[in-house]
């Protein structure tokens, strides 16, 4: 009996020591794959670095004609690097650019973005936007909002597609916790949909309605701090109303949709069914001098235009209402901005805005002063965040945003298969023997 106990305490010492052996060899071998990876990390960057560095290389890198295969490897890897953290400022710009002109000059375009195994979870449209409807779904265990565009034409999915990716690639790199992440694009039947995550209390009117009480000065400074970081990245959002700013599941604002109008070009909005988004955004939320037309007849939206229609969300937070809720029509609301010079109206001195839900003088003369017809007179971004926390009361005691963009975390150690620089040579050049460029 005791033999036999004993052999069973050998035995289990053994299979501890093996597993124990095992486990500090996967250890070790992870270590190493990492420094592996890092080092082919650092070359690539290197290379690349060289190849960006003169407009004679990057010239011949963008002119050469690639196989499909090729473009798609090389884009590829692209966009891991791009969603690597702690690229070095001046290289992500210059790699975003080569992604944006390779893709819009190939139709090849980063497979990380056309996401595969997107699900509907709901038949019917959780809402309608100008141009799209919003859908519930799920991909990869999270809960995604897809919008799809709204298309007369099936056949055009292919043009819009072409028009969509390449601003793709830059809103994907976009990361702030007042900005919603685009996690890529994706095919249903016949529609194309954007896919973002899911703001469990929707746009901010609707969570306003149901909670009233809430600090509307402080969810004003999220949309703030939103536009001023896409501001930063010369990013002009160009339709900034409430509808499109999302609260999440602490309460906090999100900016959504940003760049969008200028994808809705005249060509794709006649297939849709809408009618009130125009070339600047939405009529009701429009500087005046997007009802005009520029020199070259085409209207601009511009960060001072970005500014009007902000104090125009501004409005609806703080008084529950659209900016000209008197007028039915967006048509005489165009009259009365672009001939008559009007503005929103102020909310009666009575009123809840003023006397619950925390409207100020100092608030509302920073609208008036935003819908000054004069662009140039507007406040930038930046005095518009300086004024507005002056009227920002009480400690923000909302928890922590969950993380929204899956891209964010990645580590360099997790990047398995870089290319050799012998492969990375073929992928920039093909199998011609080409003289290195010192970096």
């Amino acid at each position: 009996m005791r033999h036999t106990e004993r052999g069973h305490e050998l035995e289990e010492s053994i299979t501890q020591a093996l597993s124990s052996h095992i486990t500090e060899c996967h250890i070790q071998k992870e270590i190493e794959d990492s420094k592996i990876n890092q080092g082919q990390y650092a070359e690539i960057v290197s290379r690349l670095g060289a190849v960006f560095s003169t407009k004679d290389s990057y010239r011949s890198f963008l002119k050469y004609r690639r196989s499909k295969d090729m473009t798609q490897r090389l884009l590829d890897l692209f966009q891991r690097l791009l969603d690597t953290p702690g690229l070095e400022t001046t290289f992500r710009y210059r790699l975003l650019d080569a992604t944006q002109r390779l893709s819009r000059t190939t139709d090849v375009y980063p497979a990380r973005f056309k996401l595969q195994g997107v699900k509907l979870t709901d038949c019917y449209p959780y809402a309608n936007g100008g141009f799209a409807d919003v859908y519930r779904g799920t991909h990869e265990g999270r809960v995604v909002c897809l919008k799809a565009i709204r298309l007369s034409k099936p056949s055009q999915v292919k043009y819009f597609y072409k028009r969509l990716c390449p601003e793709a690639i830059l809103l994907g790199q976009l990361k702030h916790q007042n900005v919603l992440p685009l996690y890529g694009i994706c095919e249903l039947g016949q529609q194309l949909s954007l896919v973002s995550p899911w703001a469990e209390h929707g746009d901010i009117n609707s969570y306003l309605e149901l909670n009233p009480g809430a600090n509307r000065a402080r969810l004003s400074q999220d949309v703030a701090y939103g536009v001023a970081y896409l501001h930063d990245n010369n990013i002009i959002h160009g339709d900034l109303k409430g509808a499109n700013i999302l609260v999440d599941g602490s309460g906090r604002a999100l900016v959504a949709d940003f760049g969008l109008s200028a994808v809705m070009d005249p060509q794709i909005i006649r297939w849709t069914s809408q009618s009130s988004l125009m070339k600047g955004g939405t009529t009701r939320w429009q500087a005046p001098e997007l009802f005009g037309r520029g020199n070259d007849g085409v209207v601009n939206n511009s960060k001072h235009s970005d500014i009007y229609a902000l104090a125009c969300v501004l409005y609806e937070i703080f008084t529950g209402r659209i900016p000209f809720f008197e007028d039915p029509r967006n048509v005489t609301v165009m009259y009365r901005v672009s001939i008559e010079g009007k503005q929103p109206s102020r909310p009666l001195p009575s009123s809840s805005p003023w006397s619950a839900w925390g409207l100020t003088e100092p608030i509302w003369e920073l609208m008036t002063c935003c819908w000054s017809e004069d662009p140039m007179a507007r406040p930038t971004i930046e005095q518009y965040i300086t004024r507005l926390n002056q009227e920002v009361t009480g400690v923000d005691d909302r928890p922590s945003s969950p993380e929204l963009n899956p891209h964010s975390q990645r580590d360099v150690g997790q990047h398995l298969g870089y290319p050799t620089i012998k492969e990375l040579e073929t992928l920039l050049w093909g199998e011609a023997v080409r003289t290195p460029i010192l970096g």
